[in-house]
Parts: C-alpha cells; structure tokens; sequence
C-alpha cells in the first residue's frame, strides 16, 4: 500500500475518532466495511478495493479505537449479505441504548 493511501487511511480514522469522540464521548463504536472490486455495467472494474477496505477495517481498530469485535469487513458481498449485516447491527445497537456510532 502507498504511503500516500496509509496516510489518507489514518487521517480519516483519527478524524472519525475525534469526531465521535466529541459527539458522545461513551459511545459504543461499530461499523461495516464493504470492499468490492467488481463496478457497474459499463464501468471498469477497481483494482485495489479489497485491500483498503481491510486498511480502512484496521485503522479503525488501531487509531479510532474501535473494539475489532464490533468492525465488520465483508468483501465482495451479495446486497443481502449487506442488509443483513446492517440489520444485525441496529438491532444490537437498539438493544443497548445510550449512544452509539455505526460508520457504514
């Protein structure tokens, strides 16, 4: 990965970190990560999705302190697989209260 994608990677996480940080300081932290290669009809495909998807995945575990338990990566996924995921989530979210931050 170019030092240029490591370092746009970090600096979104250190924003989103101290962004919710400053929204709700005891906020319970998830989010879904998608990387897909493949494009729309018509378009070319992407090259590199997959590997930033699982940069981005990371990031948010080390530097916005996300729990890893709670950053899901799905890689190439059918948009059911998609739904599902962001239903398993808000329906977590829903069942804990207080304040929460899902990044999709």
């Amino acid at each position: 990965m170019s030092r240029s994608v490591r370092l746009m990677l970090g600096l979104c996480a250190a924003a989103i970190a101290a962004g919710s940080a400053q929204a709700a300081p005891n906020a319970r932290r998830f989010a879904v990560v998608i990387g897909s290669n493949q494009a729309a009809a018509g378009r070319p495909s992407l090259r590199y999705a997959h590997r930033d998807a699982q940069a981005m995945a990371s990031a948010l575990v080390s530097v916005a302190e996300f729990p890893a338990n709670n950053v899901k990566l799905l890689v190439e996924p059918k948009p059911g697989d998609v739904l599902a995921m962001l239903d398993a989530h808000l329906s977590a979210i829903r069942s804990l209260g207080g304040d929460t931050l899902l990044l999709f």
